[in-house]
């Protein structure tokens, strides 16, 4: 495929990308990789040499597969190949050893673009992630997104190859390095966007949807804003709860904007979707109160493992928290996104429905309850929205 396919076609995914790296004309490599792929229902058994993402097949190829790169990262010979709904990954070393041997990777691929397509985790050492990026993208930058005011770094991929960066801790959350890209200007002007190593083979795209204002609901936008990193700088550490997923884009959405008691400042309230390559998803609300601490993290209220709440087609929701001021005293603190006009009690603190104009709500408790509580709130529409388990 000619390297500026992506120039001239209005479907820009893996499909428009070229075939790439030092090897290409390396026969044997890309048989040994096709091979496995072939094979790979069959070989799954044998430990190490074949990884499916979830919810991806270990099934031939369903399409003739296109070469995407062969060449040499790090120590290792890499084939990339795409069947138009699945990316295949094979690395043999050489010197392979019980942690990075010889294996073929398998990861869902279907309905990518410009953003989700972005970019491939191409090797993974030691030393750090080597991406392969999108020939679309004009700037690639590094920067660490628990530290928002700290500007990127230019990076300076080589056949769309980036040098090795630091790849996300294996524990912990000080620091969390995110790619920043942007598209050339022949795809969309002034269009940047992140993508973070979540532990698959593509990188997950990184969204944020803002606190809502008069008219209709916001929809998820680049995480690109001063609004967005900040929000992000302090949620980044619940990103590592996700490793491993196959997790196509993770949207942070500010549902709501609550004054404290006792004038201590406004807190945020998010919920974080992430979203599945098979389509699958979970979902967890947070509380932000204000700091000045650029190492402070987000609280989490409630999660959902599986499900679609905090998608477009479940999109109300309501969070809670148990706060206390700086004066000692105890709140009970929730939250409902829009259309939510009352909410109440149930459990260890029994309250009637109670009007919420702001749709936020705080009630003085001497003391916590031992019994669980839940919040509940009425929408305009007549639906109800309960917080996450």
């Amino acid at each position: 495929m000619p390297d500026d396919t992506w120039r001239h076609t209005a479907r820009i995914d893996f499909t428009a990308w070229p075939a790439r790296g030092d090897q290409l004309h390396d026969q044997a490599l890309i048989a040994r990789a096709l091979t496995l792929w072939s094979s790979a229902g069959q070989l799954q058994a044998r430990r190490g040499l074949v990884h499916a993402e979830p919810g991806t097949t270990s099934a031939p190829p369903v399409q003739s597969p296109r070469l995407l790169w062969a060449g040499r990262v790090d120590g290792a010979s890499v084939v990339l190949l795409d069947d138009g709904s699945q990316l295949a990954r094979y690395t043999r070393p050489d010197r392979p050893t019980g942690s990075d041997g010889e294996q073929l990777d398998l990861s869902r691929s279907d309905e990518s673009d410009v953003t989700t397509a972005g970019a491939v985790l191409l090797r993974s050492t030691a030393a750090g992630d080597r991406f392969l990026i999108a020939p679309w993208v004009d700037t690639v930058q590094l920067r660490d997104l628990r530290a928002p005011n700290t500007p990127a770094r230019d990076l300076a991929p080589v056949d769309g190859l980036t040098p090795e960066v630091a790849a996300p801790p294996a524990q912990g959350c000080a620091s969390w390095p995110v790619l920043q890209l942007r598209s050339s200007s022949v795809i969309a002007e002034h269009h940047a966007f992140l993508l973070t190593d979540l532990g698959g083979i593509t990188a997950a795209h990184l969204t944020f949807t803002p606190p809502p204002q008069s008219g209709p609901a916001n929809y998820p936008r680049e995480a690109t804003g001063s609004a967005a990193l900040v929000d992000w700088g302090r949620l980044g550490c619940s990103l590592p709860a996700l490793r491993g997923q196959d997790v196509k884009s993770v949207n942070a959405w500010e549902f709501a904007d609550q004054q404290l008691p006792e004038n201590q400042g406004t807190a945020a309230w998010t919920c974080t979707r992430a979203d599945r390559w098979d389509g699958t998803g979970s979902a967890a609300t947070q509380f932000l109160p204000p700091t000045n601490d650029p190492a402070a993290t987000a609280t989490t209220t409630g999660t959902q493992t599986q499900g679609r709440a905090c998608s477009r087609y479940e999109q109300y929701v309501v969070a809670d928290t148990w706060w206390r001021s700086a004066a000692g005293r105890s709140y009970l603190l929730a939250a409902g996104s829009r259309h939510v006009v009352s909410m109440a009690t149930q459990g260890g603190l029994s309250t009637p429905a109670t009007a919420v104009p702001s749709r936020t709500m705080a009630l003085p408790v001497p003391a916590r309850p031992q019994a669980a509580v839940t919040v509940t709130g009425a929408l305009d529409t007549g639906q109800t929205a309960r917080s996450l388990g």
